[in-house]
């Protein structure tokens, strides 16, 4: 849109509030759509949704009881699926004993082992036998829509097929609608560095043309591990010689919160401070906005088109650390793991006995993560009865309500939200508002874990069945997401079954404080105290008595001074 005003030939007022065009949300694309022909190089952008996406979903079928090797063969590609997925379709997973093909006209996903899913074997290529292969096609039930299939002649094979879906490499050389995946080297997670410059993240030059503010945004990912210090921005950039410093100028902004202004003629390497307050774990985003305006004598239409400003790859972070942990906060949410590092080292806990629908639940989840994904680690899913002690190092996401996750019954003291083991209930915590007149309510927590040292525990639960779906909500459904924030939410029903009421308490993270820490974790292992609290109250009660002390030790010794000063 190119907006002059009759009135302003001279662009004195190029930001005149009677600039302005809109476009509406009624504005319509109309195409004539036919299905084309199949390639693996089109994953996962084939299976979005045309139209309506509320209305269409996308089925898994897996076998009847998926092995831990199938039930993570389904996480992979659901993760591969969730990370270019530009709309949302909703997730459906059916058994392969209830897979009615007949009934289908949706997009499938069909997985599993050799002779475990009937509806999957016809498919497999003949040279895929002994090894994972992946095979797109279209069928007579699927009514014209794409049907992936994932299979291998074991576990290890379905899982390296699968795999090949979210490996950049892999992904680089798949073509046509079968491929046979024999080889694939393990995803080795890349250990995150104090130091790094633009193009280590992928960027290469970016430039910015014409009037007005335009913004560049760079994202990059701290680990849970983290906890910043000071951190720095050694700033490389370029700009036009017709700018006018007077009234072009850069700001530069951390999640968010502006950080500095640089004028445009400064020299071309400008050291900029990144306050450690700004930085979380998980991922980041630095903003550069770029100001680009004109002196009057040259504001003509001629010369906006040679406005210009270029940030080279070359400009880099130096963000210094401890290896204690760095914040906890759900508004973090997904972007909490979004580390390489901590996805490798992170573990969705499924209940027991879990059912078709847990595993949709899982996969929401996991679908949220993925939009913080762009590397080849996928979370580990484990069910809970095959959970052992070398999971409980890992990053941990607990799934399930309290008689279903065993896990929530060793963890229970130290939740910022404790349960009643007897009845489910909710216990006093806090200072959280906790509804009690409102029987199903969804619990979200973050914590630092019991269990290994500089790693997180987030539990998904809640007081019933329905309360557990509420919890699911919060952390899936966009409108609620952006509730978020502490370390606890409790959600309810409420009256408004569309927007559910939100309560949320930021709970002091003092395991995370030196002193603090110290103290809890003698009290813990010394008393048995779980809570945080004691250690703040015998803190507080002795740095009162020793001031009390003090002013007593003070206003003795000025007596006997005074006293003996008369004497003498």
């Amino acid at each position: 849109a190119f907006l002059p005003l009759e009135e302003d030939r001279e662009c004195i007022v190029p930001n005149h509030p009677d600039r302005w065009l809109e476009f509406g949300p009624e504005s319509r694309l109309r195409a004539t759509i036919a299905p084309g022909a199949l390639n693996l190089a089109d994953f996962p952008a084939l299976f979005d949704p045309v139209g309506d996406a509320e209305n269409t979903r996308l089925l898994f079928v897996v076998p009847d009881g998926p092995s831990e090797r199938e039930l993570n063969a389904l996480a992979t590609v659901a993760s591969g699926l969730g990370r270019g997925a530009a709309t949302q379709r909703r997730w459906v997973v059916v058994p392969a004993s209830r897979f009615d093909p007949e009934a289908v006209a949706a997009p499938t996903v069909l997985i599993g082992v050799a002779g475990r899913n009937p509806h999957l074997d016809a498919l497999a290529p003949p040279e895929g036998a002994g090894t994972g292969w992946l095979r797109l096609t279209r069928t007579e039930w699927s009514k014209g829509e794409p049907v992936l299939a994932v299979g291998g002649a074991d576990g290890e094979a379905l899982l390296r097929a699968a795999r090949a879906l979210v490996d950049p490499l892999a992904l680089l050389q798949l073509e046509g609608e079968a491929a046979v995946i024999d080889q694939l080297p393990p995803a080795v997670p890349r250990p995150s560095r104090e130091s790094f410059t633009l193009a280590d993240l992928g960027y290469g030059e970016r430039v910015v043309r014409g009037p007005g503010e335009q913004s560049l945004i760079y994202a990059f990912d701290l680990p849970l591990a983290w906890s910043p210090a000071e951190g720095r921005l050694t700033l490389h950039f370029v700009s036009s010689p017709v700018l006018d410093p007077r009234a072009a100028n850069l700001t530069v902004y951390l999640n968010g919160r502006t950080v500095a202004g640089v004028r445009l003629d400064a020299p071309q390497a400008v050291e900029v401070p990144l306050p450690a307050r700004l930085m979380r774990p998980g991922r980041n985003f630095l903003r550069l906005t770029f100001d680009l305006g004109l002196p009057i004598e040259l504001c003509d239409f001629g010369s906006v088109r040679g406005l210009w400003a270029a940030v080279r790859p070359d400009t880099a972070l130096t963000l210094p650390h401890a290896d204690r942990g760095g914040r906890l906060d759900l508004d973090d949410f997904p972007y909490l793991f979004a580390a390489e590092v901590d996805r490798a080292n992170l573990a969705f806990i499924l209940p027991a006995e879990s059912t078709a629908e847990d595993l949709e639940n899982a996969l929401n989840l996991m679908r949220q993560l993925s939009v913080a994904d762009d590397s080849a680690a996928v979370p580990q899913w484990v069910r809970v009865e095959k959970a052992g002690a070398d999971t409980k190092s890992k990053h941990l996401i607990l799934l399930g309500e309290p008689h279903r996750q065993p896990w929530l019954t060793e963890l229970n003291p130290h939740l910022p939200q404790p349960f009643d083991p007897e009845t489910g209930a909710l216990l006093p915590s806090y200072g959280i508002r906790i509804p009690t007149a409102v029987p199903d309510l969804g619990v979200v927590q973050l914590l630092r874990s019991p269990w290994a040292a500089n790693r997180v525990v987030m539990v998904v639960t809640g007081t019933s069945d329905t309360g557990y779906r509420q919890a699911i909500r919060l952390l899936t459904e966009p409108a609620l997401q952006s509730q978020l924030a502490g370390r606890l939410a409790v959600v309810a029903a409420g009256e408004n079954v569309a927007l559910p009421q939100v309560y949320t308490q930021s709970v002091a993270d003092l395991t995370n404080v030196p002193a603090v820490g110290t103290v809890e974790r003698f009290l813990k292992r010394t008393f048995g105290v779980d809570s945080p609290w004691p250690a703040v109250f015998l803190i507080t009660a002795a740095l009162l008595t020793l001031a009390a002390v003090a002013a007593f030790g003070a206003h003795w010794y000025h007596q006997r001074r005074g006293a003996g000063s008369d004497g003498h």
